[in-house]
């Protein structure tokens, strides 16, 4: 268990509470979300092994199970309840993906394959689990695969420099520095961008440039440009799909309830869709059966008619 997450237990005289609901998957509490982070790492690094595919979790219920009791032993929460069991999965995953990176970075990367060790170095892995990573690692698929990884990881522009903590929690620890009034949008750019001797990356330094530059100038009724719709401008420029803003909550972001709402609008417009379709082609077999229906008649009547036309001329004559 952490340090902090001991002493918080203590100085409360009992677990704290981790409360996530269906429309909010992330704890309610900023503090309390980290805390429960870390534990999650703590567990994995100490008891979970690292397989070469997610799917193998799920083919072992009880190592599930075992990761959800150990996160149970810290925090008062119900690990039988559906989000509960979603929110420990994300941080299993995420926690299992960094353990990777390190033990990769540490026994593999760079290192010669005759060096690379045999046996586990870990004692949540056994031997065979490790050289099944290993070969993971060492198939040139999954290497070319690496190699574009780290490529497109080099091109990320601004570093966050918040550590492990996730900006909810970083903005949260920020109230004491901005007493009496929130910080700005720029303000949490600033403070998230930054590092320990307070200076920034050069790219940085231009998008902050360029932001004063365009809250300087003047707007047609004469007031103050908004800094979300300005930094939102700026960092659209240099940025595909811009998060920051979401990531420390100026913006919406859809929960997941409501994108299993879209889900099944969209679900429910496919299949009237599809009914509408079935309906038309039906409606179509109808048609043609009839149609043939006609050409029959028709065929019948010109054959009625003919005869008829004989019998008569043989009266006649």
């Amino acid at each position: 268990m952490g340090k902090g997450l001991i002493k918080m237990s203590r100085a409360r005289g009992s677990k704290l509470p981790l409360i996530i609901t269906r429309v909010r998957t992330r704890p309610t509490s900023a503090i309390i979300g980290a805390k429960f982070v870390i534990e999650c790492n703590i567990a994995v690094r100490n008891h979970i092994p690292v397989y070469t595919h997610w799917k193998k979790y799920h083919q072992d219920p009880g190592l599930l199970c075992d990761f959800y009791g150990k996160v149970a032993a810290k925090f008062a929460i119900d690990t039988k309840q559906s989000p509960v069991k979603g929110e420990c999965n994300k941080h299993l995953q995420n926690g299992v993906r960094q353990f990777w990176y390190n033990l990769k970075k540490k026994y593999f990367d760079g290192i010669p394959l005759s060096e690379v060790p045999t046996e586990s170095p870990v004692p949540s892995m056994t031997h065979d689990e490790w050289r099944e990573l290993v070969e993971h690692w060492k198939a040139p698929h999954n290497i070319l695969i690496s190699t574009i990884n780290k490529n497109n990881r080099s091109k990320v522009q601004f570093h966050q420099t918040t550590g492990s903590r996730s900006y909810t929690a970083h903005v949260e620890n920020l109230g004491d520095l901005y007493i009496g009034k929130p910080p700005s949008p720029v303000d949490l750019f600033r403070e998230t961008h930054h590092n320990k001797d307070d200076l920034y990356a050069s790219s940085v330094e231009l998008v902050l440039a360029e932001i004063e530059n365009e809250m300087c100038k003047p707007t047609l009724d004469g007031g103050r440009k908004n800094e979300t719709l300005v930094l939102s401008g700026v960092l659209g420029k240099r940025i595909k799909k811009p998060m920051f803003l979401q990531n420390v909550g100026l913006e919406h972001k859809p929960t997941r309830s409501n994108m299993s709402t879209i889900a099944d609008l969209l679900e429910t417009k496919r299949r009237g869709k599809a009914e509408l379709q079935d309906l038309v082609n039906s409606q179509k077999a109808n048609l043609f059966e009839l149609n043939g229906k006609v050409l029959e008649g028709k065929d019948k009547q010109a054959s009625l008619e003919a005869k008829l036309d004989t019998f008569t001329r043989s009266v006649y004559e």
